[in-house]
Formats: C-alpha cells, sequence, structure tokens
C-alpha cells in the first residue's frame, strides 16, 4: 500500500530515476574495460572516450522506435541481445567497425553485472534525509531485469514505496503513458506535488508535460541544452523541497546533528541559492 506524505509539506512524493542518477558505473571498471577495448581492438582510448560513446548512444536512441523496442525487453535474454547491438554501435562511434564476439560479449557483461555498479555521490545521504523528513519516494526508470538486480544489490530498494521499471510495466519514459500510470499509483492530490528527477532531460521534458514538477540532474554536463530546474548535484534536490514544502530548514539538523557533510549540505538548503521551482 502506498504510503502518501504524513510530514505536513507540501510535497506528496519525490520520484527518482535510477541509472546515472542515483547509480553509474563504477570508474574502475571504465578504466578496464577501455583497457580491454584498447587491447582487443588496437585502438587507444580512454574511460572518458568510452563514457562519452555510450551516452552518445543512449541519447541517439530517444526516438519512438528505439523506445518501442526497450519496452518489449522482459527477460534476461532479450536483454543481452539487445546490449550486443547496443555496444556494436558504440564501438563504431570509436572507430572499431569489426568488433570481436569476446569484445561485445565482455562489454556486455560489463554493463549488466550489479557489482559493477555504485551508489552515485551525494544519493544515499539524499535518500535517507527525504525518508527522515517523511516524505514518500518512487522509482520509475527505463530498465531491464539487470536494472532491479542492480537497485536490490546496493541496497537502495528499501527507500521507495513503489517501484516502477520499464521491462516489467511495458511502457516507457518519454510516453505520457507511463507518468500517467505512475500518478495513479501514487494517488497523489495533484501532479504538481510530485517532485520528479531525471538525468535525461527527454525524460524530464516527458514528466513536466504530465504535470509534474521536474527537475534536471545534468549528471558531469553530459548535454549542453538547458531547462529552467537544474541541479549538478544531488543534495541540491533539498532546496526544491524545501521552498515546495516551506519547510523550517533547521528541521535537518534535528535529524543529523552529527554530521558535519550532511550540515554543510543543510546549509545550502537554508541559504536557498538555486533556481526556484516553478
Amino acid at each position: 500500500m502506498i504510503t502518501k506524505n504524513q510530514g505536513g509539506t507540501g510535497i506528496e512524493f519525490v520520484v527518482w530515476d535510477l541509472g546515472d542518477t542515483l547509480i553509474r558505473i563504477r570508474s574502475s571498471v571504465w578504466s578496464q574495460v577501455a583497457s580491454y577495448f584498447a587491447d582487443e581492438s588496437r585502438i587507444e582510448i580512454t574511460p572518458d572516450d568510452l563514457r562519452k560513446a555510450v551516452r552518445q548512444e543512449w541519447l541517439a536512441r530517444d526516438d519512438p522506435t528505439s523506445m518501442n523496442i526497450i519496452r518489449n525487453i522482459d527477460t534476461q535474454e532479450k536483454e543481452k541481445k539487445y546490449f550486443r547491438e547496443f555496444y556494436l554501435c558504440v564501438a563504431q562511434r570509436l572507430g572499431l567497425k569489426r568488433p570481436s564476439d569476446k569484445l561485445i560479449r565482455f562489454l556486455v557483461a560489463s554493463q549488466m553485472e550489479p557489482c559493477n555498479y555504485e551508489i552515485i555521490s551525494g544519493a544515499k545521504e539524499t535518500l535517507e534525509i527525504l525518508k527522515k523528513m517523511q516524505i514518500p519516494q518512487a522509482l520509475l526508470s527505463n530498465g531491464f531485469v539487470s536494472s532491479k538486480m542492480q537497485l536490490m544489490y546496493l541496497g537502495l530498494d528499501k527507500y521507495f514505496e513503489l517501484i516502477m521499471i520499464s521491462f516489467e510495466e511495458k511502457l516507457v519514459k518519454p510516453d505520457i503513458a507511463i507518468y500517467k500510470e505512475l500518478l495513479t499509483r501514487l494517488n497523489v492530490d495533484s501532479p504538481k506535488n510530485v517532485l520528479f528527477v531525471d538525468d535525461r532531460l527527454t525524460f524530464v521534458e516527458g514528466a513536466a508535460r504530465s504535470g509534474m514538477q521536474s527537475v534536471w540532474f545534468n549528471n558531469n554536463n553530459a548535454e549542453s541544452r538547458t531547462w529552467k530546474n537544474t541541479i549538478f548535484k544531488l543534495d541540491q534536490i533539498l532546496d526544491r523541497v524545501t521552498k515546495m514544502s516551506g519547510a523550517d530548514g533547521h528541521f535537518f539538523y534535528m535529524i543529523y546533528p552529527e554530521s558535519d557533510a550532511l550540515q554543510l549540505n543543510m546549509q545550502r538548503v537554508l541559504e536557498c541559492q538555486t533556481v526556484p521551482v516553478s
């Protein structure tokens, strides 16, 4: 049963994306994969080259046809097949037209393995603060079977009242249908009482069209476009929460008086230096 916010604020839910918003592939894994790629292809690339090529390939798949393919990937075998094709395209972006099957299998395994992932800096602390504030949280992800395994492996599933992943829903962002289904299940009084956070601007725009307050997590300045509500660190979402709720920022100090790092985060909330939610 979904528990709505009982904390007395105007926010009924904060909804998070998963990949590259709360979790990401570890830096050491990118280094290992880049080194392996260079050994197999004789093309020298850096971990950043690989990251950029993967990001570019994801952004190239924002079109309706590509999203419809993702909608129907509901087993591990289908996921492996999808990532084989995905990394063939990534290899071509890096100048390797005919990668070996061995290299592609290595790239796919690196993508899917839960132990290759880590929690993004500030994510767990922010989730914990919102939980202490009694603001319910949900997860909405375009993801596969491995995405759910990664979520559980890193222990983040415990923070969410509702988890919606596309492979189980047969719906994908940015289709309006998945946002409407989310709002129906959350049973909120108004979409404006929901704060939505994602690293993909296309998905943020989709959430905004459904009426939610949408925040773009521009992770590592990954795109050149702009959005009126943008954050560059996850703890900045607390500014939005404070402004939407009208809560006294000193509440945070009562929750975590012993944490210097979190006190610094809360000082930024009190200073209210970021752009207000419109």
